[in-house]
Order: structure tokens, then C-alpha cells, then sequence
């Protein structure tokens, strides 16, 4: 008996890792489009998992995350692609290269060029799949569908078409730059015949600009491009 349990164990040691997929059913594929002038996104729910998502904030461009419910698959390795549809037998999939998956709710973020190879590969018919190997072994599938994705991505390029053009840590870093600015720009005022030169800081997403006022002149301001 216990040699027929030792032969069991070595055939099932022998069998390869098995995959487990998520991905929703066809007629259930969604996409919703959110956001406002500092963010947009376009997500598309993931049955059993989470979601995945295109995410752009103001003045940047656009990266990938995909999103789990639990965090349940926990840290390892994965690799993103650009995957066949199903429907598409004879087609390779692309591979966009790794990803360093996390324990939390948001697994990984990509960069902005594997998000944009994403795209292409969507308006194209291919599915974003996040092939993640967990540190047992196996490995799961997480698939995107591109289904209703045309109308949807429409949709989406009218939001980021409104978003402004700096987000707040971009202002951030253009006002620690603004001191020195201002005192070079007090040095030139200063050598140019005694005129004036001041700084005018607006609201968080409007461009400095300068006020001059040379000798004998009323004050007038020129926004700087």
C-alpha cells in the first residue's frame, strides 16, 4: 500500500504547474470611463479579481495597473503582454516584458511605454494578460478582453483631452525652482536701467509669469509661454 501512495505522489510531482485564468465572460465585458481635469481612467472589471486599468494623470501619460480585490495572489514575478485574442488561433502573443507584482490591492503599475503598446495592442484585437508566477510554482493569468474597447477608448481620449497641463507634484517642483529664478530675474531687473522685475504666482495649475515696469512706465504684465 504504501508504495502505491510513493507512486501516486511521483505522478502528480510530475505534472506541470497548473495555470488558473481570470477573465470575464464575453457577454459581461465592460469598460467604464471615469475622471476629471486631474485624472482619467478607463477600466474594465475583472470577474473573481479585481479589475485592470489605464490611469493618466494630468501632464503625464498614461500607465497600466491591475487591481486585485484581496491581494490574494501575493508578491512574485510577472510578465505582461499583449496577448491573441481567443478567438484568434494562429496569432503570437507580443511579450512588453516583466513587472514586479506586489502584495496590495494594486499589484503593479506598468511604465507609460508598455501602457501604450497596451493600447495599440487593443485597438489591434489583442487582450492585456498579466502572467504572474507565484513563488510556490505555479502561475495564474490575469486577461483583459477587447471587446466594446473602440467606443470606450473614445470616450476616454474626451476626458484626457480636458485634463490640465501640470499636476500638483509637477507645480510642486516648478515653485522649488522659483527662488533662484526670482533672484536672477531681480539682478537683470536691477542692471537694465533700474527697472523692476517681480514674480506673480497664481493658483496651483496657472503658468508664473513676470511684471516689468520700466522707468517712466506704467505697470504691465507679460505672461511668460
Amino acid at each position: 500500500m504504501r508504495q502505491h501512495y510513493l507512486a501516486l505522489l511521483s505522478v502528480f510531482a510530475s505534472l506541470p504547474a497548473m495555470a488558473l485564468t481570470f477573465q470575464t465572460r464575453l457577454e459581461n465585458i465592460e469598460w467604464k470611463v471615469e475622471g476629471d481635469k486631474f485624472e482619467c481612467r478607463l477600466t474594465q472589471p475583472i470577474t473573481d479579481f479585481g479589475s485592470g486599468e489605464f490611469v493618466r494623470r494630468a501632464g503625464e501619460q498614461a500607465t497600466f495597473r491591475l487591481k486585485a480585490y484581496n491581494g490574494s495572489l501575493g508578491a512574485g514575478s510577472a510578465t505582461l503582454l499583449a496577448a491573441a485574442a481567443p478567438w484568434q488561433p494562429g496569432r503570437g502573443d507580443i511579450n512588453l516584458g516583466a513587472v514586479r507584482a506586489g502584495s496590495g490591492d494594486v499589484l503593479f503599475n506598468s511604465s507609460q511605454a508598455q501602457a501604450g503598446r497596451l493600447f495599440n495592442g487593443l485597438l489591434d484585437g489583442r487582450s492585456p494578460t498579466v502572467r504572474h508566477y507565484g513563488r510556490e510554482g505555479g502561475y495564474s493569468e490575469i486577461r483583459l478582453l477587447p471587446v466594446k474597447f473602440n467606443k470606450a477608448y473614445s470616450d476616454y481620449q474626451l476626458c484626457t483631452a480636458k485634463l490640465l497641463p501640470m499636476n500638483y507634484d509637477q507645480v510642486k517642483q516648478t515653485e522649488s525652482g522659483l527662488p533662484r529664478w526670482r533672484h536672477r530675474a531681480g539682478r537683470c531687473g536691477k542692471a537694465e536701467a533700474g527697472g523692476d522685475s517681480r514674480i506673480h504666482e497664481g493658483g496651483p495649475y496657472r503658468q508664473p509669469y513676470r511684471i516689468e515696469r520700466p522707468l517712466g512706465q506704467q505697470w504691465q504684465s507679460s505672461e511668460q509661454p
